[in-house]
């Protein structure tokens, strides 16, 4: 297992040098200059001034220069300095990432609470109305789009119902995120659950009487934990990129809603941050549900 281990964190390393590659040179590709951004052309800003702040901020040095900079200083712990406000970026990202955490795992929790039963009901319920019901469910969190149903809540809860604040408040992006989410793991969970169910273990089980309950709670569920976590993982990674459209619906103080921010203001220091972190968490995660799924699950490790 610690040899399993060992390999599966060694195959991160390449994969975060290659996204840091194309975070780099993608944001390099977005139009327009960071400079021109901060001291729109018409402002009385003198041309030294222009160039003396590209200086101090590495810009006049050659591509490859500044992607060595970037990844040396973050070795370091150095993430940069915000163009926008001339302040640290780890500084600007550790005051809202508390929040974005809050939200990521807030909405997991409520997804898994929700959907788990909910497919495991409808595999053992197949073809009931409580089938179709979990299916519908499903699809409805499959098919809207993550702004429009936070609009529509925002919409009800906030402004016909007056339950919450429409801003700033954490359970309309809870809701909206964990809605989401729970769509895709019941479907998961359903079909999973009703895989297990043909297998010969289960029949097995039945012939010699054990009780549905028994045999649901200690051999299906278990044996269907491997792609529900896997399943999970995927959808954390989605969580985070989604907080970029959900922070700003509901204008929620996260790390998603600063990312949009910077874009607009074209502030590469924080944009490249947050999207690095974003990838690195991303592959952290998944990294953790393999080694999960493989304790859970032996043959895994075996077959790696």
């Amino acid at each position: 297992m610690l040899l399993y281990i060992i390999r599966r964190i060694a195959s991160g390393i390449p994969v975060l040098f290659i996204v840091s590659l194309f975070i780099f040179s993608g944001i390099r590709l977005l139009p327009g200059d960071p400079i021109d951004a901060l001291y729109p052309p018409d402002a009385s800003v003198s041309e030294e001034v222009r160039d003396e702040l590209r200086r101090s901020l590495g810009l006049d040095r050659g591509v490859h220069v500044q992607y060595i900079r970037w990844v040396g200083g973050i070795l370091q712990g150095d993430l940069g300095v915000s163009i926008r406000n001339q302040q640290p970026v780890s500084g600007l990202i550790s005051r809202r990432a508390g929040k974005t955490i809050q939200l990521v795992v807030l909405s997991t929790v409520f997804a898994v609470v929700l959907a788990i039963p909910l497919g495991t009901l409808a595999a053992l319920k197949r073809g009931t109305a409580i089938d179709y019901a979990a299916i519908g469910f499903a699809l409805f969190g499959l098919s809207i789009p993550g702004f429009a149903l936070g609009t529509f809540f925002a919409l009800v809860f906030g402004v016909w119902l007056n339950w919450v604040p429409t801003t700033g408040h954490l359970a309309l992006p809870v809701l909206t995120q964990g809605l989401a989410t729970a769509g895709i793991l019941v479907r998961n969970v359903r079909s999973t659950i009703a895989d297990e169910q043909g297998r010969d273990y289960v029949r097995t089980a039945r012939g010699k009487g054990i009780s549905s309950s028994t045999m649901y709670l200690r051999h299906v569920l278990p044996n269907a934990l491997p792609v529900v976590i896997s399943v999970l993982a995927v959808q954390i990674g989605y969580q985070l990129g989604g907080t970029v459209v959900i922070e700003q619906v509901f204008a929620y103080p996260g790390i998603g809603l600063l990312l949009f921010d910077s874009v607009g203001a074209r502030d590469y220091a924080v944009i490249q941050a947050i999207a690095l972190l974003m990838a690195s968490t991303y592959v952290i995660v998944n990294m953790i549900a393999d080694i999960v799924r493989a304790l859970l699950d032996p043959r895994i490790r075996l077959n790696s």
